[in-house]
């Protein structure tokens, strides 16, 4: 699931769903991918939304239109995590596959392709840069060009930094949402996360009752 400036918030099955915060009412339906989908996210303007899924392709709709703009294809296995990057020129997605890519918005072309190792669950570009990516296993230093780079420059092994921590959030066991890595509301197991999206002091999660709660903390 994913929020927009705390208004909208986006949440995947069969297809991608777009709800009002303030009155619970799903208000738009997005229908396009050949399985189930696993995540989505918001671009920072939130103009648009991307998706992955279960048919190991990445999404882009357009939010004015709710039209699909964009289809990424390239893994190899289900698409489980999908970030934009602040600027909203790349978009990133993790993999059942164990690799992370990055694709160019403009030309709607794989830019990189990084070897983790394993099934990530957590993927977030750093809002400062394009070229820095947090994960629950770290940091991943991208390293990308300035100037837009040639298709797809191979699979590279993955370049690893500690992780900061700061802000609002959910913790690593899903057991408390934290703010600045320190436990501040502790989640009684039937509103355990099962996704959750935060956008500033706002946090939304998905629980396995299939309940959405939505909190604003100040």
């Amino acid at each position: 699931m994913a929020l927009a400036n705390g208004q909208r918030f986006a949440s995947g099955s069969s297809e991608v769903k777009i709800w009002d915060v303030a009155t619970g009412a799903c208000v738009q339906t997005l229908e396009g991918h050949n399985n189930s989908v696993n995540t989505v996210a918001f671009s920072a303007d939130g103009q648009q939304v991307a998706s992955g899924s279960n048919d190991k392709t990445v999404k882009i709709w357009d939010m004015a239109t709710g039209a699909c703009v964009q289809t990424f294809e390239g893994h190899n296995d289900s698409v489980n995590l999908v970030a934009f990057s602040a600027d909203g020129q790349r978009v990133a997605s993790g993999s059942n596959d164990e690799t992370v890519k990055i694709w160019d918005m403009a030309t709607g072309t794989c830019v990189q392709t990084l070897r983790v190792g394993r099934v990530i669950t957590h993927l977030l570009f750093d809002p400062r840069t394009n070229s820095l990516l947090s994960t629950d296993i770290g940091l991943l230093n991208l390293d990308l060009p300035v100037l837009p780079p040639a298709i797809d420059n191979g699979s590279t092994d993955a370049t690893l930094r500690s992780v900061r921590h700061s802000g609002w959030g959910i913790s690593t066991d899903s057991v408390w949402i934290v703010r600045d890595g320190k436990g501040m509301l502790w989640l009684p197991p039937e509103y355990r996360v099962m996704k959750s999206a935060v956008v500033g002091p706002t946090v939304a999660i998905g629980c396995r009752s299939g309940r959405v709660l939505v909190m604003k903390f100040s």
